[in-house]
């Protein structure tokens, strides 16, 4: 059985003192897809932020304490892709992509701010930025189906 874990961990740092990567270690995953992280790749020094066995992947945020993801994977992934090639996007840390074969796993940060409300979309700059960012997407991955577990299949792999 292939097991994926995917995490809004709030915080990275925080999440390792409660305990996350003794629960992690206990789940044996394949994958695990962390949002949030929250943190620089030079505030992880601890070996717990690299657990055995696992590739492991972060894209930070330029801004700290903000956003960031992550991807730890058993099997060595044939790509590593970071963000989709949008600075105004990218500068966010809110995309990362790891290819195992046919596969596609991502990690990708909506945010929170395209909401519906009552029926109606907001209308605010944050609102108005998160469509920019998913026609983004969406434009560079048009023979791509989405699959809400973070795996995306092209349409070469079904």
């Amino acid at each position: 059985m292939f097991r994926v874990i995917s995490l809004n961990a709030n915080g990275i740092r925080a999440a390792a003192r409660k305990g996350f990567f003794e629960w992690m270690d206990k789940q044996s995953p394949d994958i695990v897809c962390i949002q949030e992280t929250k943190a620089q790749i030079y505030q992880l020094t601890d070996s717990c932020f690299t657990p055995a066995g696992y590739y492991c992947f972060y894209e930070d945020a330029i801004k700290k304490g903000y956003s960031g993801v992550a991807i730890y994977s058993r099997q060595e992934p044939d790509n590593v892709i970071r963000g989709f090639g949008e600075q105004e996007f990218d500068d966010e840390g809110r995309y990362l992509e790891i290819r195992l074969g046919k596969l596609r796993w991502y990690q990708y940060i909506c945010r929170p701010d395209l909401t519906v409300k009552n029926g109606k979309r907001r209308s605010s700059a944050s609102s108005m930025y998160s469509r920019r960012t998913y026609r983004s997407y969406k434009s560079e991955n048009q023979n791509t189906y989405y699959v809400e577990t973070g795996i995306l299949l092209t349409r070469k792999s079904i």
